[in-house]
């Protein structure tokens, strides 16, 4: 749906160079096509292109978040965390940023594991957000 309105807006700015309608320059519309195409290859690929294959570790601490993958890494202080939700499946640290750290329950031994987690990621993030 999303690359069928890219498709139609990017159709319409160039058919809006020729400055009638229907337009009655095939050079337009051509233009119009091929921006277009290349808009949506490019939103296409670009995901497959910035994806990292390789696991990423999460280290929490009372100072925020360390994490690691592949040669890349980088810290999430407590007071950059908008949000940390519980989900049935997996548990997610969202970033004031936008971004977000998705943890799914395999990635904790036992449920008590996970409950102390969060019990400690949000006391955290809370004492961090009173502080500021």
């Amino acid at each position: 749906m999303h690359h069928a309105s890219y498709f139609a807006c990017i159709l319409a700015i160039a058919v809006s160079l020729d400055g009638r309608w229907p337009p009655r320059s095939s050079g337009s519309v051509l233009y119009g096509l091929l921006t277009a195409a290349a808009l949506i290859i490019f939103f296409i690929l670009f995901p497959q292109l910035m994806f990292k294959p390789h696991e990423r570790t999460l280290i929490v601490s009372e100072g925020g978040i360390d994490t690691r993958i592949g040669r890349k890494s980088g810290t999430l202080k407590w007071e950059e965390v908008a949000a940390i939700q519980d989900m049935p499946d997996l548990t997610t640290i969202v970033g004031k940023n936008g971004n977000a750290f998705l943890i799914p329950n395999r990635a904790f031994d036992s449920e008590k594991d996970r409950s102390e987690f969060l019990a400690s990621v949000r006391h955290w993030q809370l004492r961090r957000a009173n502080a500021s």
